[in-house]
């Protein structure tokens, strides 16, 4: 019974750790899609802006600005792949 409940213990403590490996995880695909949600957006409205030729202000400079953001949110997922990656490999 003693080697069961040693058994069980290990088990258990090893499920604890994957579910918190997984929610590292999530939570670095959530913050990805999220800035990318984001960048989407803004890129979305400015490209709208420019294409509609509504002059409010600098609209090829917003555009610019919108898709320097959405790669930026690009680079940051590549890097959060290459991560989750590393750590796959190490586990």
């Amino acid at each position: 019974m003693e080697v069961e409940l040693r058994q069980f213990a290990s088990a258990a403590e090893m499920t604890l750790r994957q579910k918190a490996e997984l929610d590292n995880v999530l939570l670095k695909y959530h913050d990805v899609f999220e800035g990318f949600e984001i960048a989407g957006d803004e890129l979305e409205k400015a490209w709208d802006t420019y294409q509609g030729r509504q002059w409010r202000g600098n609209a090829i400079g917003d555009l610019l600005n919108a898709v320097t953001r959405f790669i930026h949110s690009w680079l940051s997922a590549k890097k959060a792949k290459r991560e989750l990656e590393g750590n796959n490999e190490s586990a």
